[in-house]
């Protein structure tokens, strides 16, 4: 399935009565890129938001099965990263106030912390399309050896 359908389904199909509510569509990007890559461009209206997609919900059901304790918070987690549209770091934060930007070597990270700072969820964002990558979850203990990091 193209992004561009991932993005779209379940959008109103609606013709558009004003240049505020013009459809989603794709076009090349102008910026040195190759002109394979797209960027999508719309006008999106208040009704037209994007949720959050989390990738490898395998990871967080592998996790509550070694930590039961840890099922309850992390199902929480997914329900609330799944529901919002978070277009950047500050809008991240005023759901999870603990939520901390980390950047290494290998790129961007974000490190949330769950059930009481008992756990860390680490995780790639990428606010453009709205997708999450579930990196590593590991305990206090863990995550304060740094070994994810490398």
């Amino acid at each position: 399935m193209s992004i561009f359908r991932e993005l779209t389904e379940g959008l109103p199909r609606q013709a558009p009565d004003s240049a505020a509510q013009r459809p989603l569509r794709l076009r090349p990007r102008r910026t040195g890129s190759s002109s394979s890559q797209f960027e999508l461009t719309t006008h999106l209206t208040s009704r037209y938001i994007l949720d959050m997609r989390v990738i490898s919900e395998k990871a967080l059901r592998d996790f509550a099965k070694r930590y039961p304790d840890a099922d309850g918070p992390l199902r929480a987690w997914w329900k609330l990263v799944k529901s919002g549209a978070y277009p950047n770091l500050i809008e991240l934060k005023l759901t999870f106030g603990s939520v901390d930007y980390v950047p290494i070597a290998k790129g961007d990270f974000y490190v949330f912390d769950i059930a009481g700072n008992r756990y860390r969820l680490i995780a790639a964002i990428h606010f453009n399309t709205q997708m999450l990558f579930v990196r590593n979850i590991l305990t206090h203990a863990e995550y304060d050896r740094g070994g994810w990091k490398k």
